[in-house]
Formats: structure tokens, sequence, C-alpha cells
């Protein structure tokens, strides 16, 4: 019963952190249906400069306001001058090479000014204090990384129910062709949906490392492909999706450690993941567009 608890408690927690960064992930991936693979670095040097926030003693508030805005400007500046110079020449590929090389350039960035090594955190929110269930103990920055998440849905659907923009939105996933064609800003909204994923990356980012206390250049990678994984794994284009591929991606790495052995934890999780996509190549909750002729 200890290990289930365990496992259940880490796994959510895990979870949470991955629902995070997937949504940062989506709003580019499952809208637009470009993957920029510099994601995860925009989110690593976006922490860094909280983390110099940070140790100036900012409030935490303002440490977060700071990972928002930088993290906005970090998109905003991938799609202006990488992804948008390359667009209408019909060849993906050149787009997925110009974000890999922008990861490649902000990843030597960051360690020419904060080094290779990994640094310590704080916990911006609760101070390192914890909360008991049962045998076991949860961070309270847990819970905060929840209420993050309720927000940012609640922030997604109401632009994309209740605005102009998000109107401008939709219509650019349904066609992008036909969007243009009736007089949607679709360059604009472009930018606008790189600096909405770079801001929730951010945010990502500042509440990863206040959870587990240290920062490092590996954490880009990792945010990227976690990220990809969980959006595929939901299901792209649905609100949802990235919710339910996070929290199943953080429970079955946790009960893998757990039960099985934490050697072969990712590689499992893999494996499942391959596993429901051949049952559900479009992922758990996929989204069904009808056409009309």
């Amino acid at each position: 019963m200890y290990l289930l608890e365990s496992a259940l408690v880490t796994g959510l927690s895990l979870g949470f952190v991955y629902v995070l960064y997937s949504l940062g992930f989506s709003s580019t991936f499952g809208v637009l249906g470009e993957m920029n693979f510099a994601y995860g670095d925009s989110l690593v040097v976006t922490t860094f400069v909280a983390l110099a926030a940070a140790d100036a003693h900012l409030p935490s508030a303002a440490v977060v306001l700071i990972a928002i805005v930088v993290g906005a400007l970090t998109g905003l500046a991938v799609d202006v001058f990488a992804m948008s110079p390359l667009r209408g020449r019909g060849d993906s590929v050149a787009l997925i090479v110009s974000g890999l090389g922008v990861a490649l350039v902000l990843r030597n960035l960051t360690m020419s000014i904060w080094g290779p090594a990994s640094v310590h955190f704080p916990d911006l929110f609760a101070d390192g204090a914890w909360l008991s269930l049962g045998n076991q103990r949860l961070p309270v920055t847990t819970l905060v990384i929840l209420m993050f998440i309720v927000l940012a849905l609640g922030l997604t659907w109401w632009l994309l129910a209740r605005t102009r923009i998000g109107l401008y939105i939709r219509a650019l996933a349904q066609d992008p062709l036909a969007a243009r064609l009736s007089g949607v800003p679709v360059r604009r909204v472009r930018s606008l949906i790189y600096a909405w994923g770079g801001a929730l990356g951010g945010i990502a980012g500042v509440l990863y490392a206040s959870v587990y206390g240290v920062l490092g250049i590996s954490l880009g990678f990792q945010a990227t492909i976690v990220a990809w994984i969980a959006v595929v794994l939901g299901g792209k284009g649905n609100v949802w999706g990235p919710v339910i591929g996070g929290v199943i991606l953080g429970l079955a790495q946790s009960f893998l450690a757990v039960y099985v052995s934490t050697l072969y934890e990712t590689t499992f999780t893999y494996i499942i993941m391959i596993g429901i996509l051949l049952i559900l190549p479009n992922g758990i909750l996929a989204v069904r567009r009808s056409i009309r002729v």
C-alpha cells in the first residue's frame, strides 16, 4: 500500500509538471501544426532570467511576471526570426531544422552566461513546505502548479471561445488559406500564439525548478520531448489533450520506477506510448473534423 501511495503521489506531481510543459508546446503544435523544438531551450533561458530576479530578492509575484514577459518575448523572437521567414515555401522540414538551430543557439548562449552546471533554484511559492497525505508528503508547490494549470486552461478557453483573437486562432487552425482570404491577420496571430506558448513555458520552467530545487541545461531537451509526447498521447488540437497526456505520462513513469526499475522507466514509458498510439493513432482525445462539400 505504501508503494502504491508513493507511486500515485509522485506520478501526479510529475504529471502536473508535464501538463505545464505540454500546454505551452500545444499552443503551437496543436494549433499551427508546427513543432517548435526551440521550446524547451527558450524555457530554460526564461527560467535562468527568473532565477536572476529571485537572487535579486524580488517578490515571487514579480519573478513570475518577469518569467511570463521574458517567455513571451522569447517565443515571439523564435517566430519572427526563425519560423516566419520560412513559411509558405512548402517545406515543413525547414521549420523543424530552423527550430533545432535556434535551440542550439539558445543552449550555447545559456551555457556561456550561466555555465553548464546545474544550480540551486529556491522554492518561490511555499518555501519548501509539504503536506502530509497518509504516509506520503506532497510539496505545497505542487498544488500551486495545479492552480496554474486550472488558470491556464480557463484563460485558454476564454481566449479561444470569447474573444475575436480566439476566433482568428480557430479559423487559422481550421484552414490557414481561408483564414487569410477572410481577412484574418495570419502573421500576427501566429506570432501571438508563439508568444502565448512562450509565456506558458516560462511559468512551467519556474514552477518545475521551484518544486525540484534545481535548474540545468538538460531541462530544455527534457521539456521539449516530454511536451511533444504528452500532446501526441493526449490528442493534438484538443485543449484537454495535454492534460490527459501529461498526467498519464507522469503516472506511467512513476509506477514503472516503483514497481519495475528506475533504469527502464523512460524506455517503458515510450513503449506504452507506442502501444496507445497503435490503438488510437490520433491520441486519446482525437479531434474529428468534418469536411463540407
